[in-house]
């Protein structure tokens, strides 16, 4: 089966983090798993290393928070080179959030937590067919 290089979740909750990333080695999609907890902490890892295939993003943050995340990632030169696509991963219910996430071009899509299998497989089966 084929993988993605590296998934990269963004989320100050380290339960949330160590879940999702035994969701994803169960379904076995990807080389490399990283999770950080806060979005400077993602712009500092992006900025380092090669750009992920996959990013689930947290809205609700301390210091800097999902929204600003993206602001700064489209202005990094890196950001425009990938092809990542990124996942809202919230517990927002909030629908002016899911709203913005659909209008914001860099976001594929809004999800609420927990992250499940059925999702994963969805989102493999959709943003990523030519790999699984």
């Amino acid at each position: 089966m084929a993988s993605l290089d590296c998934v990269l979740f963004v989320d100050d909750n380290e339960a949330d983090n160590v879940y999702h990333s035994i969701i994803l080695r169960e379904v076995g999609c990807a080389r490399q798993i990283v999770a950080v907890e806060s979005a400077q902490e993602a712009l500092d890892f992006l900025q380092k290393n090669k750009p992920p295939d996959l990013i689930f993003l947290d809205i609700n943050m301390p210091g800097m928070n999902g929204w600003e995340f993206l602001e700064e990632y489209e202005q990094a030169p890196y950001s425009q080179e990938a092809a990542t696509r990124i996942f809202m991963l919230t517990t927002s219910l909030n629908p002016e959030e899911r709203c913005r996430a659909k209008q914001t071009p860099r976001v594929a899509d809004f999800l609420r937590k927990p992250l499940e299998v059925k999702d994963l497989q969805e989102i493999l089966s959709i943003h990523f067919s030519e790999l699984f």
